[in-house]
C-alpha cells in the first residue's frame, strides 16, 4: 500500500516538473525572440551578402514562428494549406511537406503570414518591397543564381556563377485548386525541378520566387531567364519563399 503512494507520488511530481519546465522553456523563448538573441536562420551576420547599398540574406527564411516568438500554423497537407487559406490563417509548409528541405530550401510561406502585423523577419531585417527589388532586377540572373541545383531533365545546366552571393536556389511553390470549381486538375508543387520534354516544346519548373512586402505579387525567374522578372500578381492561395534585406542604419 505505501509503496503504491509512493509510485504515484513520484509520478505526480515527475509530471509537475516536466509540466513547469515546458511552460518555462516557451517563455524563455518568446523573451528571447523578443529580444532578438534568437537570429533566425537564414539572416544572420554570417549569412548575408551586399548587394550595391543593399544587404540581403542568403537563404530564403526559415522561421517557424513570428517575430514575437508566437508559433506559426505548419501545413503538413494541401487540405490543411487550402483550410488555411479559407480562415484566412498565417500558414507555412516545406516544399513536398518534408521538413528535410527547410535547411536548405526555407519555408513557403502563405500571403497572411508575410502580411501579418507580428511580422516575419527577425530584429534588424524585412521583408523587401517592390522598390528595394529593383536593384536585383538590374543584374543578370546568372549574378543571382546559385552554382548547383539548376540542371534540366533534358541534361542541360543552367547553374548560376553567384557573383552578387544571392544564392537563388530552384526551389518550387506551393498551389491548391478549388476542388468544386475545378475537381479534374490536381494540388501541387512547381517549379523544384526543371523539366524539358525530348522536343523542347514545353518547359516548364526550375523556378525561384519571392513573395514581395506590398500585395500578393512575387519576383521571380525561371532556370532559362536572364533576369528577374515582376513584381507579379499571384493568387494568395499560392506560397511562395520569403527573403529577407536588412534594415538600414
Amino acid at each position: 500500500m505505501v509503496s503504491g503512494k509512493l509510485i504515484w507520488l513520484q509520478s505526480k511530481l515527475i509530471s509537475q516538473f516536466n509540466t513547469t519546465t515546458m511552460k518555462f522553456t516557451n517563455h524563455l523563448l518568446l523573451l528571447l525572440a523578443a529580444w532578438g538573441i534568437i537570429v533566425f536562420a537564414a539572416c544572420s551576420d554570417d549569412l548575408q551578402t551586399k548587394i550595391g547599398e543593399q544587404v540581403w540574406a542568403t537563404k530564403n527564411l526559415n522561421t517557424a514562428t513570428f517575430s514575437n516568438g508566437e508559433p506559426i500554423f505548419e501545413a503538413t497537407s494541401f487540405d490543411a494549406w487550402r483550410q488555411a487559406i479559407k480562415e484566412g490563417k498565417p500558414a507555412y509548409c516545406y516544399l513536398d511537406f518534408k521538413p528535410e528541405n527547410g535547411d536548405k530550401l526555407g519555408k513557403l510561406y502563405n500571403h497572411y503570414a508575410v502580411e501579418d502585423s507580428r511580422g516575419l523577419a527577425p530584429k534588424g531585417w524585412h521583408i523587401p518591397n517592390r522598390d528595394e527589388w529593383q536593384y536585383l532586377k538590374i543584374l543578370p540572373a546568372n549574378d543571382l543564381r546559385s552554382t548547383s541545383g539548376w540542371e534540366a531533365t533534358d541534361g542541360s545546366v543552367h547553374n548560376g556563377t553567384n557573383k552578387s552571393g544571392f544564392n537563388a536556389m530552384p526551389a518550387g511553390d506551393i498551389h491548391v485548386l478549388d476542388k468544386e470549381r475545378d475537381p479534374y486538375r490536381k494540388d501541387g508543387f512547381d517549379g523544384s525541378t526543371c523539366n524539358v520534354l525530348p522536343d523542347r516544346s514545353t518547359v516548364c519548373g526550375g523556378t525561384a520566387s519571392w513573395w514581395c512586402a506590398d500585395d500578393c505579387s512575387v519576383l521571380y525567374f525561371h532556370f532559362d531567364d536572364n533576369k528577374l522578372e515582376g513584381p507579379a500578381g499571384d493568387p494568395c492561395s499560392v506560397g511562395h519563399y520569403v527573403r529577407c534585406i536588412k534594415d538600414k542604419q
